[in-house]
């Protein structure tokens, strides 16, 4: 594995999925909504013959008080990463992605999946419910050996 401070990659985007998608209207909304809170999560899986990497990012949007659930999404970006054995440190159990490869790749999956839910909740009452902008640096990688 490379040193995880200067490792050097090339990725590119493969494919972005929206793999689900609800909300449920109010019964009642005097008035309009614009006080919402988010719960992210990511995860992250790999094919490593494949040297791909896939980033699932899992947004539910809720009231202020965490009580009522409006809505939620997940959307999955796949990227490709040349070398990715070489990039990575693999282990019997588990992997571990290079820290400045993670931070990359969850920025983008973070703004890509801002945009997926832009586009999918305009026009509805979740209008203004964008995705704030978050340090991607705060999600601890949940990873699973994976080979999809």
């Amino acid at each position: 594995m490379a040193n995880n401070e200067n490792i050097k990659f090339e990725a590119k985007i493969r494919s972005i999925d929206l793999l689900n998608s609800s909300f449920i209207t109010p019964l009642k909304h005097d008035k309009p909504i614009d006080n919402f809170q988010f719960n992210i999560s990511l995860e992250n899986n790999l094919n490593i013959e494949k040297d791909l990497i896939y980033i699932l990012v899992s947004v539910e949007i809720q009231d202020e008080s965490y009580t009522i659930n409006f809505g939620s999404a997940s959307v999955c970006c796949i990227f490709e990463v040349n070398n990715l054995k070489e990039i990575i440190s693999i282990t019997k159990d588990s992997y571990t992605i290079p820290p400045s490869l993670n931070v990359v790749l969850n920025s983008i999956s973070l703004s890509t999946t801002r945009g997926v839910l832009y586009t999918l909740f305009k026009g509805t009452f979740l209008d203004n419910a964008i995705l704030p902008i978050v340090d991607p640096k705060q999600f601890q990688p949940v990873l699973a050996k994976s080979e999809i």
